[in-house]
């Protein structure tokens, strides 16, 4: 057993550490509660949509969902597994093409940027 199994160690990972790191996720959690409140102000029916979106989804993935309505993380699961997953396929295909566009200029001399150069150069 190494050095981060003894008495003392163990006592200040449960005792200081996760404590501090509790109260830290709880900032967070409240620094993100206020910008999701100022951004997602409902001016128009997709702005309501998008915080529909999100409070169901953030239901979903918090530890009580399940104490809530048993389908509830089955349900969160499968939004993050079907739809999502076709979303991040998309992002991940449009920053491929991006990339490869980008090396194709720079191949080419169009793309000077990443030596400091201007585009009046």
């Amino acid at each position: 057993a190494g050095i981060a199994y003894k008495p003392v160690f163990t006592w200040l990972y449960d005792n200081i550490y996760i404590g501090l790191n509790v109260a830290l996720m709880c900032f967070v959690g409240f620094y993100f509660y206020s910008a999701m409140y100022r951004t997602f102000k409902v001016r128009n029916i997709e702005a309501l949509l998008t915080l529909a979106a999100t409070i169901s989804m953030l239901f979903a993935n918090a530890p009580i969902s399940g104490a809530i309505w048993g389908l509830l993380p089955k349900i969160g699961l499968w939004v993050a597994d079907v739809p999502g997953m076709g979303a991040w396929r998309g992002f991940i295909m449009s920053a491929a093409m991006g990339m490869y566009a980008m090396a194709i200029r720079a191949a080419m001399g169009l793309e000077r940027a990443y030596i400091g150069a201007s585009a009046e150069e």
